[in-house]
């Protein structure tokens, strides 16, 4: 559909205007500012939410138009989720411990390699994350998410070379030796039989043991290399979800400003996930994941996934370029733009300027540490709680489908719980402190009944539980917390380079961290205490540094903005101050309280 400009029409007010939500809302803000002038004589008392006043004006689509493009923004944003889950999510972690080990079980090194590349990956795209921000604003979005929608193609193809040309670990078998001491093992078509790296915990290759196969170091492999080139790439080009946020908050008024961002956030994000995870089981299944490595684990699924995800980026492709217009027409497109916005780290500036964006700040890079730091462990710590239970081929299909139930919570979490509970019931600032408590007991459950040698499936159901109540409305509640601080509408591509930027920083700090540093630390006391038959020294590092560490920090970034600087916040999201938290060291019962009325006590 062509843009159509409608800033050449008369202004109808909103009490003459039945339908339209743009009409509507540009009236509804101008009928709360004029009592305030005629109150005072002139002009009305500033305030911090009255620096986007502005905003709802400069979208100059109705109501069923904003839906309409919304909806293909975010079908476009589904189906990269979809794609990233598929390939980058399940097929690359396995296909790096087969790169380092010959089995998809994680060995120190190849643990270290998939830590390193992920913080690579997260790294590249904080110094690009602010620049692209500022190009979507000169150039428009389209053009931008449609780059990072191409960019995984090459990818997909540099992961495709590199798992054919992976190493062989097959070691060559006597007819004799065969017969005498590996009859239940499966002979490959080399007539050879797979034997991992020395490395690997033994739980499925007691046999391979037995027989005495001679077992290679874990180390560096060439084909490594093809991995890091690959996560620069993505780094740089490929992150679309900042640009579909940037994108909605062209495109809404205040009003509808958090309904929006939750469903980018539930349909396009988490669903798009949740899509991928079953797109994924299907293809484990399909291409003969349920093999266990005694009789033959070969990974096939690896490079169909990698095929069937650039089917879902060429999808995506079609709903940006043929049926998405462009939130920024030519006209308002920003020639002029801050130097320091360039910059990766261009958003302490902003900070400087406003404290209380400076503690948002806080809160989304620490958000972004334990979504890192879970990124890169999390197959290895499940593997770690149920490998001795399942066995290597049902561990890693059961893990598809924990995933897939947290992301399917998640949506759930993202939509429902937000618009029609936490926000309706609580308000949107007290959201937040639901968020932290009700995000505890994942910690609480890893340390204690997950940290046994055989726990049951049973406790996965309380991760579930936190995904539908914490995990899952954190997403659109920090996105509109964030956007909402830009003081203008050319301001909002700058804003989502921001946040992209900082997402990235804190996500490439905590894989670096958790992923490279803890990771293959904790991968061989995990081995040792496997054959030892003791208990996993050290098994509470990742649950404390990669989980609870960034729960209680972000937490603590929310408290300082909304005790201390909450005058600075633009509140972009709404035109009234009825959920406002305050200071009040003299109120019986709790320092921080929500309302006016407590405004005036202060």
């Amino acid at each position: 559909v062509p843009y159509i400009d409608f800033s050449s029409l008369p202004h109808i007010p909103s009490s003459q205007s039945s339908s339209g939500s743009n009409s509507s809302s540009g009236g509804s803000s101008r009928a709360l500012a004029a009592p305030e002038a005629a109150a005072g004589g002139g002009k009305p008392k500033p305030r911090a939410s009255s620096l986007l006043s502005d905003l709802d004006e400069q979208s100059d689509w109705n109501s069923a138009r904003r839906t309409l493009n919304v909806r293909w923004v975010t079908v476009a944003l589904w189906m990269a989720c979809c794609a990233y889950i598929i390939a980058v999510f399940q097929a690359v972690p396995v296909s790096l411990h087969f790169q380092v080990g010959g089995t998809s079980v994680p060995t120190p090194v190849s643990q270290f390699h998939l830590g390193m590349g992920l913080a690579v990956f997260r790294i590249f795209t904080f110094v690009f994350g602010s620049p692209l921000g500022i190009l979507s604003n000169r150039f428009g979005r389209k053009p931008v998410m449609s780059v990072a929608l191409c960019s995984y193609i090459p990818v997909f193809a540099l992961f495709a070379v590199a798992w054919y040309s992976r190493p062989s670990f097959s070691q060559a078998v006597s007819a004799a030796k065969y017969t005498n001491d590996t009859a239940a093992l499966t002979l490959d078509a080399s007539g050879g039989v797979l034997v991992p790296c020395a490395d690997t915990p033994s739980y499925n290759f007691t046999e391979i043991d037995a027989a005495g196969f001679p077992k290679p170091a874990c180390e560096w492999k060439p084909q490594i290399a093809f991995y890091y080139v690959c996560y620069v790439i993505m780094g740089i080009f490929t992150p679309y979800q900042p640009h579909a946020i940037g994108y909605v908050s062209d495109v809404s008024p205040k009003t509808e400003m958090i309904s929006n961002q939750s469903f980018v956030a539930g349909c396009g994000y988490f669903f798009g996930l949740f899509g991928g995870f079953v797109v994924a089981l299907v293809v484990f299944l399909g291409a003969g994941g349920r093999e266990n490595q005694e009789t033959g684990f070969t990974g096939r699924f690896v490079p169909i996934s990698y095929f069937a995800a650039m089917f879902f980026i060429l999808v995506g492709l079609y709903f940006v370029n043929f049926k998405a217009e462009d939130s920024i027409p030519p006209k308002k497109r920003t020639k002029k733009y801050k130097c320091t916005d360039c910059l990766p780290a261009g958003f302490l500036s902003r900070g400087m300027d406003n404290k209380y964006f400076m503690a948002t700040l806080g809160y989304s890079f620490w958000t972004a540490f334990g979504g890192g730091a879970n990124e890169s462990v999390i197959l290895m710590m499940f593997q770690r709680w149920y490998l001795p239970v399942l066995g290597e081929g049902p561990v890693v299909l059961m893990f598809v489908v924990y995933a897939l139930l947290v992301y399917l919570l998640n949506i759930v979490g993202a939509i429902f719980t937000v618009s029609m509970c936490y926000i309706p019931r609580c308000g949107f600032k007290n959201s937040f402190h639901l968020v932290f408590w009700l995000g505890l007991p994942t910690i609480i459950i890893m340390m204690t009944a997950l940290n046994s040698k055989m726990p049951s499936l049973a406790w996965l159901v309380v991760i579930w539980l936190v995904s539908l109540t914490s995990t899952g409305p954190m997403q659109p509640l920090r996105a509109s917390l964030f956007m909402g601080q830009a003081p203008s509408f050319d301001d909002r591509g700058a804003f989502s380079g921001m946040l992209r930027s900082i997402e990235a920083l804190g996500k490439a700090v905590g894989a670096l961290i958790v992923g490279s540093l803890l990771g293959p630390t904790w991968n061989e006391t995990w081995k040792a205490s496997v054959e030892s038959g003791g208990a996993h020294e050290g098994y509470w590092t990742l649950p404390v540094v990669g989980y609870l560490m960034p729960l209680i920090l972000s937490y603590v970034c929310f408290i300082l903005g909304e005790g201390c600087c909450v005058k600075d916040d633009v509140r972009g999201w709404d035109n009234d101050d009825e959920n406002r938290l305050v200071l009040n060291c003299c109120k019986r019962g709790g320092l921080l309280v929500y309302g006016d009325e407590e405004v005036e006590k202060v």
